[in-house]
């Protein structure tokens, strides 16, 4: 866990490594099975959400991690279609993180998604 203030480099700090790590087990399959959340980061705004996606994509662009981010405020819909296809990482607000758990849309043990349609 770090907390710093924003744009002081605590993604590009911890994310690169922790990629690393998990790009060893990544799947180039199409199926979300072989897909499951491997890393959450949880940021406090929608804002700060954005913004650690975009470092997020950045520094995955030569890895196969799917990554998404999810905030309230948008159609949870469109979230949910993402994340049944499939992520590794997960950027999220703590109130949406907490809807798509009580949705059931998304499960953090076992590094599994749901599978229900």
């Amino acid at each position: 866990m770090g907390g710093a203030q924003t744009g002081t480099g605590k993604t590009a700090s911890f994310y690169p490594s922790h990629a690393a790590k998990i790009s060893d087990s990544c799947n180039n399959s199409a199926s979300p099975a072989k897909h499951p959340i491997r890393a959450l980061i949880l940021v406090p705004t929608r804002e700060l959400a954005v913004q650690v996606y975009e470092s997020v994509k950045t520094y995955s662009k030569y890895v196969a991690l799917k990554s998404t981010v999810i905030y309230g405020g948008v159609n949870i819909d469109a979230q949910i279609a993402v994340i049944r296809s499939g992520i590794e990482i997960l950027v999220a607000t703590p109130g949406r993180l907490l809807d798509h758990l009580q949705q059931k849309t998304l499960v953090l043990s076992q590094g599994g998604n749901t599978d229900s349609g």
